[in-house]
């Protein structure tokens, strides 16, 4: 993809945002783990695409949709999870029922990708936290796209814990301690 418009408009979009929430770039690139240099280009447009989970941590730190910071190709959908979905809600000892499952399978088959974040946090909104938590691991787990996006991860479940009441800081540490925990899991 090389589109100039969108590159801009993404750009402009960050520095707009950042703006508004009074952040320097060089407190932006420290909370994204990034170069300030980046947190320029990014701005600027002059990077050719921007990895989706920086996108998904900037969405969250500046508060903006994350709709705002994709791009028009970013349209794909994923198919046939409801089988995985079910299966890994239940080795994990989660109980969700059937109609819960084709609610969230529905999700994932016909939502396009750029909803997928919004999707997993309205989902997992009336289940207790820890059930929250196994839905928003197993939607992203299951995405044949995501399946091992630890920044993803570590962003939706910021945004849920912060959702749930937690201070920016404990939910940001709380997310960290299960990506960590995710990253070991491939490990085993």
């Amino acid at each position: 993809m090389d589109n100039a418009e969108e590159r801009q408009r993404i750009g402009d979009t960050i520095r707009q945002a950042r703006k508004n929430k009074k952040i320097t770039q060089q407190d932006l690139s420290a909370m994204l783990n990034v170069g300030r240099d980046n947190i320029s280009l990014y701005e600027k447009g002059k990077i050719k695409v921007i990895p989706y989970e920086k996108r998904v941590k900037l969405a969250s730190i500046l508060d903006i949709p994350i709709t705002s910071l994709l791009y028009k190709d970013e349209k794909s959908t994923d198919t046939n999870c409801r089988e995985s979905l079910q299966q890994y809600i239940k080795a994990v000892g989660g109980v969700v029922d059937e109609g819960d499952i084709d609610n969230l399978a529905a999700i994932f088959d016909e939502s396009p990708i750029v909803k997928f974040s919004k999707h997993l946090l309205e989902v997992s909104a009336p289940y207790p936290l820890a059930q929250a938590v196994q839905i928003v691991i197993a939607g992203i787990d299951n995405n044949e796209k995501y399946s091992g996006a630890v920044d993803l991860l570590q962003a939706a479940l910021t945004q849920l814990f912060h959702s749930r009441g937690l201070t920016t800081a404990d939910a940001e540490s709380l997310a960290d301690y299960f990506g960590d925990a995710y990253i070991k899991s491939f490990s085993q």
